[in-house]
């Protein structure tokens, strides 16, 4: 079995030299430097030689696994594709640490004292980032398991170890750009109810509100829209809709099928009525592109919550300020 001091000694460097190379940190961009690392890559290949997790986790006492808590159950098991996006974010930054991002749905916490899931079982996390609107008490027996947690678009917020969006100033930039054009009429559709409502409802319905307040004339309107799986009639989209008026939808899934509903009455956004949304997903994006929007950057997100995890395993005390990004407007036709 071929070992890194092999390697080494064929390569004639030192074992600390080739760790580097294996673990993608550059030696250099001198010409020496750089033809030192091709010659090392190139005698690993030919030796054979792949690194042994287990003996590495020995040594170190880390397995060098994340988890990513998310929502999804076995009733549920697409009730955040979206999330999808702020996991590449998350990879992206663990990959290129030597790290493995491993996914947990939440029927794999523990319940009742026992362990469902492997990964708490055999104790095969390093640490958690909790995603999205997971239940206060789920996260107190996470970080009870797992000292080392990041939540990243939850309900929790904290001063430390918190990534979210600034979604009071989504909701705003929203308003603002539908009050610039015009509008005075702002209508915000709400959706059912949820168990754990996402914090973002509330604080996107803020911001409108804070710009409407700030706008004279402006009136802010709340109208319930039926849950997605029932289709609502022509009474009732006409009292949703209200030509001349703006509709800010909480996410751009509402937004589109207010869309597809208004065309079955013969109305158009951007002519009939304005339309925009709070925010918005990649596959939004390609479903209906000229939606007006606030752009949600979730590779970014998931990016930040990953740099602060990486801080917490080179140290467990490192201080994490908690961190609101803030989205940028998009001005599309629907306005």
């Amino acid at each position: 079995m071929t070992t890194l001091r092999q390697i080494a000694i064929t390569a004639g460097v030192s074992v600390n030299t080739v760790s580097r190379v294996l673990n993608g940190k550059t030696l250099g961009f001198r010409k020496d430097a750089v033809e030192r690392q091709a010659r090392i890559s190139r005698i690993v290949e030919e030796l054979g030689y792949h690194p042994d997790g287990a003996a590495r986790a020995m040594r170190s006492r880390k397995t060098h696994q994340i988890g990513v808590l998310l929502r999804n159950a076995p009733d549920r098991p697409l009730q955040y594709p979206h999330a999808f996006e702020l996991l590449l974010g998350i990879n992206q930054r663990l990959e290129s640490a030597g790290y493995v991002l491993s996914v947990i749905r939440i029927q794999d916490m523990p319940s009742s004292g026992k362990a469902q899931s492997r990964v708490f079982r055999e104790r095969m996390l390093d640490g958690m980032i909790v995603v999205e609107s997971i239940p206060s008490e789920v996260i107190r027996e996470v970080e009870k398991r797992l000292p080392r947690c990041v939540f990243l678009d939850t309900n929790e917020w904290r001063e430390q170890r918190c990534v979210r969006r600034d979604e009071i100033q989504a909701g705003k930039t929203a308003a603002e750009a539908m009050l610039a054009l015009g509008y005075r009429r702002l209508i915000c559709p709400r959706v059912g109810t949820h168990a754990t409502p996402h914090y973002s409802v509330e604080e996107r319905l803020a911001g409108i509100a804070a710009a409407v307040a700030e706008t004279p004339g402006a009136e802010m309107i709340e109208r319930e829209l039926p849950h997605w799986r029932v289709a609502p009639d022509k009474t009732q989209l006409r009292e949703i809709l209200d030509p001349g008026a703006a509709i800010i939808t909480n996410s751009p899934h509402e937004a589109i099928r207010l869309a597809n509903f208004a065309a079955t009455i013969g109305w158009c956004a951007g002519v009939d009525f304005g339309l925009a949304s709070c925010d918005m997903t990649h596959e939004s994006e390609m479903a209906m592109p000229g939606l007006c929007r606030v752009i949600n950057d979730r590779l970014a997100l998931g990016r930040a919550s990953a740099d602060m995890m990486l801080a917490l395993m080179n140290n467990p005390d490192a201080v994490c300020p908690s961190l609101r990004l803030r989205d940028s407007w998009h001005a599309g036709d629907t306005a």
